[in-house]
């Protein structure tokens, strides 16, 4: 209850305080790399404790952990945001960006990338969220050749554009300093060095090309010459900040936080980099929107549920439990709930069940969960043959997305394969990260797993609306199943523009984009989605593209 009360309080105190600072101040925006979703889960509330207290207008993201853009800007509504947006959804490392106010566009890619980029239109200003690859130079300059030929459009059209982030290079600004440091250095420790650093080195030195390649294209690193003014010291700089020349006369401070390393290293392992810019007259923002309700659990009349008190009602009858070590955490039933708890040095806890099931059946499993603050929680479902042998190669993960403070509903609809006759449920607590200092719990209740419907069947089975018609280039909208929706062909690896006309439109929407490859398969995380307002006249849409080396068709479509 405390921690519960505790979150509402945080929601509250960020809906109150998010508001725009007075026209004469500047407008904040911050880039943080915060080490697989805050520090693997475990400083969520202190983080964004933080974050309110420096009031960000724009948040650019690196490592945002188990997450979709909805379920993120549900989690930043923490902080005083209500929209978001994540490249790679429901993985330990991806990039992700969120505002008090709403995108006008935003674009996000990972096809050829080892994390991605987003790209956020806020206010007429762009924000580029990116996270290069941290283990091969080379690998490194091939990704910024991307980011180079993605930004180059805009910068040519002066637009105004913020790129942020973890480079995993040092910056050119930098390169006498660092050079100078490593020439320095003893031998054997600088062998011993550059061996451990591997690809990162080129032919034992540091490599610079990556970022230089951005400078070259006329961004500006800032945060050097503002550090270098105020006399920051620092020994390494890879979170940096590089701005299109027409917002350098702008820049009030740029400079990443190692002044206070020593507070920030209890966060993540890399320090917010801070950002205040005059003259951008962000307009003054709403409150955070409110969270929505969480769905009711479907109820499937006649369905049998397989699972032996999946309500708690009759304790722990049916279950099996474990905590490793074990005396390291409790397993018991609370309120009707199961509550699995956790001490720091645990392992992890779990409780799990077996069943027969069906080969080759869709079963769908659901369950209501709860979760604490640092509590990775997560659901396996493992399969098992005639062989008795338990199929972990071919086994399940749900991941639950953390929500502040509320219990809230899981489903998930899987097939059996032909060789599984037996199946576990198994609802576990992972160890967390050294830093994690505190009990974590993980509650849950109302556990079904019964056959699927067919509607349940049909949405695993059956591609998105979007994706279900056939292929049909036009030279104008065409009407399928509530949807508008225009197809066209691309050229693959090459900058574009997409023109469009969207028709007058009763009631604001969003339109979307997506790419194909020859097949006709969609590109995984490569989509762009654009804000559009109610409209009595056609909107027009003209803008730059860079597609990737295997998308050969694009289509866009909006809900009528």
């Amino acid at each position: 209850m405390k921690r519960f009360l505790l979150v509402m309080i945080l929601i509250v105190f960020a809906c109150l305080h998010a508001q725009q600072p007075p026209a004469d101040e500047p407008t904040r925006i911050l880039a943080y790399n915060v080490e697989i979703g805050f520090n693997n889960a475990s400083k969520l509330l202190e983080t964004a404790e933080w974050i309110r207290s420096y009031d960000p207008e724009v948040i650019l993201f690196q490592e945002i952990a188990r997450q979709d853009s909805k379920g993120f800007a549900e989690m930043a509504r923490l902080w005083g945001h209500s929209y978001a947006a994540v490249a790679k959804p429901f993985t330990d490392y991806s990039i992700g960006l969120t505002s008090r106010h709403p995108f006008q566009i935003i674009e996000t890619r990972t096809v050829d990338l080892h994390h991605g980029y987003v790209l956020a239109k806020i206010n007429g200003v762009y924000f580029m969220s990116i996270h290069t690859s941290p283990f091969d130079f080379q690998r490194r300059i091939h990704e910024t050749a991307i980011y180079v030929r993605r930004i180059k459009p805009l910068l040519d059209a002066g637009e105004k554009l913020i790129m942020m982030g973890d480079f995993n290079n040092y910056s050119p600004m930098d390169k006498e300093r660092f050079d100078d440091r490593l020439e320095k250095m003893d031998p054997v420790k600088r062998e011993n060095y550059i061996k451990g650093r591997g690809k990162n080195m080129n032919n034992g030195k540091y490599d610079y090309v990556s970022t230089q390649q951005l400078l070259d294209t006329g961004l500006v690193d800032v945060g050097y010459d503002w550090m270098k003014e105020h006399g920051i010291k620092y020994s390494s700089r890879i979170d940096l900040a590089l701005l299109s020349p027409n917002l350098k006369d702008d820049v009030v401070e740029s400079f990443v936080e190692f002044p206070r390393w020593k507070y920030f290293r209890e966060f993540s392992d890399h320090w917010p980099n801070i950002l205040k810019l005059k003259n951008l007259n962000f307009p003054k923002a709403p409150a955070p929107l409110p969270l929505p309700p969480e769905p009711e659990p479907e109820v499937v009349p006649d369905a049998v549920n397989l699972v032996t008190n999946g309500s708690f009602d009759n304790g722990l009858e049916g279950w099996k439990k474990e905590i490793r070590t074990a005396d390291l955490g409790s397993v018991e039933v609370v309120n009707g709930a199961a509550k699995i708890t956790r001490q720091p040095k645990a392992t992890f806890g779990r409780i799990f069940q077996d069943m027969a099931v069906e080969p080759g059946k869709y079963y769908t499993l659901t369950f209501r969960r709860f979760m604490d603050k640092g509590a990775l929680a997560k659901a396996l479902v493992i399969f098992r043959g005639p062989d008795e042998k338990w199929r972990e190669n071919t086994r399940f993960t749900y991941y639950f997305p953390w929500r502040p403070g509320v219990w809230q509903q899981g489903k998930y609809t899987f097939k059996t394969s032909d060789d599984v006759n037996y199946l576990r449920l198994d609802f576990r607590l992972d160890r967390n990260d050294k830093h994690v200092e505190t009990d974590v719990s993980y509650q849950l209740d109302d556990i079904v797993l019964r056959l699927a419907t067919e509607k349940e069947i049909a949405d695993v089975t059956l591609p998105p609306p979007e994706q279900r018609p056939a292929w049909q280039p036009t030279d104008d909208w065409r009407d399928v199943d509530g949807l508008a929706i225009r197809d066209m062909d691309v050229a693959a690896n090459a900058n574009m523009t997409l023109k469009l006309q969207v028709p007058p439109l009763e009631k604001a929407t969003e339109l979307h984009v997506f790419f194909m490859d020859k097949d006709g398969n969609r590109i995984r995380n490569s989509l762009i989605t654009f804000n559009l307002s109610a409209s009595q006249t056609a909107q027009a849409i003209d803008y730059p593209i860079l597609t990737s080396r295997t998308a050969v068709r694009l289509r866009a479509w909006f809900a009528r």
